[in-house]
């Protein structure tokens, strides 16, 4: 057998397998490969001198403003009298119906999709905890895809990476959320003619015609209609003809849409540096920093591949459909191989929408442990580029954990250890961090935690059978998670998934100093322990539950009595504390006080 875009899937070796040189040598063609379709609609709306330059920077962001809108309103565009139509128009053809929904492949499976929402909508905050420790060092990992990842995602600096991962969150809950990307079909142009054509086919000798609203026989004789024929018949009829279109759309569809632009305009502006920002002709002091900016040296696609390019972008998809329920069952929350796959579809048709090539899509939880652990074996290698993300994300972490007995810094990088392994773990994390995930006292924490995180979904899995129960605790957590996302919005005038300038260029906000970070910093680790006071009372009032059957079944009265309402005052208080104590919390969000219009922002201040 030859391998092929169609059947590259059979050609996936298993683990611990070498790679046949010709599957090596496609995955390098790979590398070389962008996207195509969108790659030319960002430099016709993003170049100069292109026909669609009148757009620009600025014109596609508003689009993205216009998207948003259509997202919750798509009626708007159907009264030509509206802002929103009216503004529509002004686009450019190609432009203007980037945002349209598209047809949806046949594979696309609607129970998936509806399935994969309500497990985000209950395991939230335990997928997030899974994308901080796996997904994203699973990322860095990636030796020739990790320089385009530095330059652009501005995870390298804790001093952004607060905004980053609020993208990364917003990104997940528009697409993975409730209907966040839905299936929606065309008009269904049934008629009775069909039917018609169905009884004649079951009664050949009747002559059925349509008489009105009515079916007449019109030869003599009795009727030979069999009702089981008539639907065999009904159903090939049914077969025959057209079926409606299904299209993708939804809130995740228009997300996962932005960011299929920003990947293009971000390897577009690496490949040619400047291209995004005005020219000056002034060499004052001023302008030279800019003027800098035009002889930046070119990305180095030739020996990296180019930057966001398909093999980067199946990976990284990889490390959210794949790696996440993998991470979760290390940590006792197993889903169901229906539940894997649909999580799995779920990002395929992400996938499918962002723009990736679809023979390196998949919804097969074993297709895709092997493409996973190809790639991965492909590119993965140490870098001090990985060492410094990882760091600003153990960073991040510590910004959330007890600062006693640096149980920050053992924790936030145990976290990662524990999900990654010492291999791979060696690769991204600098040697001190190590050693301090190491630590016996960051070890006996550690695994108190984790066994009863796993007790927790033992129990939860018998009481989450009960649907009142599971209905009010998954909207309760869902809504503490969303507050969580929130909370990691930051000091940035940059709207998500705006294009910028240059591919490493984020406005600060007026008027932020240093005393208003360290203020918000400690409002972010206010509303952390508020939730994980919460969450902990009831992840604690779960176990009591199930001690309490025990104790139940072993006759002992005294036990069960105190476990019974251990497990009823910690559900009472975790509920008071994520309804309550954490909705006030995020709403005493620190206010920036603005400067005049015309202050000019101290140099300590800026970007």
């Amino acid at each position: 057998m030859q391998l092929n875009e169609n059947n590259l899937m059979n050609f996936l070796p298993e683990t611990n397998q070498a790679l046949p040189d010709e599957l090596n040598k496609y995955f390098d063609t790979l590398r070389m490969r962008g996207d195509e379709y969108a790659d030319m609609l960002v430099k016709e709306t993003l170049a100069p001198h292109q026909k669609a330059q009148h757009v620009g920077r600025l014109g596609y962001n508003h689009l993205l403003d216009i998207a948003d809108v259509l997202a919750e309103t798509p009626e708007l565009v159907l009264n030509q009298h509206s802002r929103v139509a009216t503004e529509l128009d002004e686009y450019p053809g190609d432009l203007r119906d980037y945002f349209d929904p598209i047809e949806a492949p046949d594979w696309v499976d609607e129970a998936k999709l509806e399935l994969s929402g309500r497990l985000w909508k209950k395991d939230m905050l335990a997928i997030i905890s899974v994308l901080y420790s796996l997904s994203l060092p699973a990322c860095y990992l990636m030796k020739n895809g990790i320089p385009a990842l530095y330059q652009t995602a501005k995870l390298s600096s804790r001093r952004y990476i607060y905004q980053r991962i609020y993208e990364t969150g917003l990104m997940l809950d528009a697409v993975l959320g409730p209907n966040g990307i839905r299936v929606v079909q065309d008009i269904d142009h049934t008629t009775d003619e069909h039917f018609r054509q169905a009884v004649n086919m079951s009664d050949p000798d009747g002559q059925w015609e349509k008489s009105g609203r009515t079916l007449v026989r019109k030869a003599k004789g009795a009727c030979k209609v069999d009702q089981s024929q008539l639907k065999k018949h009904m159903d090939s009829v049914m077969d025959a003809k057209e079926k409606p279109k299904r299209f993708l759309w939804g809130k995740g569809y228009i997300t996962a849409k932005k960011v299929r632009f920003l990947h293009a305009s971000m390897r577009y502006m690496l490949l040619n540096p400047g291209i995004c920002q005005p020219k000056s002709s002034d060499l004052d002091q001023k302008s030279f920093a800019k003027a800098i900016h035009h002889i930046d040296k070119p990305y180095d696609y030739e020996t990296l591949g180019k930057p966001v390019n398909q093999e980067d972008l199946a990976y990284t998809l990889l490390t959210f459909g794949y790696c996440i329920p993998k991470g979760l069952r290390k940590w006792g929350r197993r889903w169901t191989d229906e539940e894997k796959q649909a999580f799995l579809h779920t990002w395929k048709v992400i996938g499918y929408t962002i723009g990736i090539q679809e023979n390196l899509l998949t919804d097969n939880w074993d297709e895709a442990e092997r493409l996973y652990n190809v790639i991965q074996e492909r590119q993965a290698g140490t870098s001090s580029q990985a060492k410094i993300l990882t760091e600003t994300l153990i960073g991040f972490l510590q910004d959330y954990l007890p600062k006693h007995f640096g149980l920050d810094k053992g924790i936030a990088a145990k976290l990662i250890r524990d999900q990654m392994g010492s291999t791979y773990t060696k690769m991204v994390m600098p040697e001190e961090y190590i050693k301090a995930s190491k630590g016996l006292l960051t070890t006996i924490v550690f695994r108190i935690v984790i066994i009863a995180v796993k007790l927790h979904y033992r129990v939860r899995r018998f009481l989450y059978k009960i649907p009142l129960i599971s209905g009010f605790f998954k909207n309760l957590v869902y809504e503490t998670g969303q507050e969580l996302v929130k909370s990691w919005r930051d000091v940035y005038s940059r709207k998500p998934f705006y294009v910028s300038k240059k591919a490493d260029e984020w406005q600060i906000m007026h008027g932020v100093s240093d005393s208003f970070r360290k203020e918000l910093r400690q409002w972010r680790h206010k509303l952390f322990n508020t939730i994980a006071v919460g969450i902990g009372a009831l992840s604690v009032a779960t176990i009591a539950i199930g001690l309490y059957f025990v104790f139940w079944l072993l006759n002992n009265h005294d036990y069960r009595v105190i476990s019974g309402w251990s497990a009823l005052v910690l559900t009472a208080l975790g509920v008071v504390i994520l309804n309550y104590g954490a909705k006030r919390v995020a709403n005493s969000r620190p206010k920036l006080k603005h400067r005049p219009m015309f202050e000019v922002i101290p140099e300590k201040d800026r970007e």
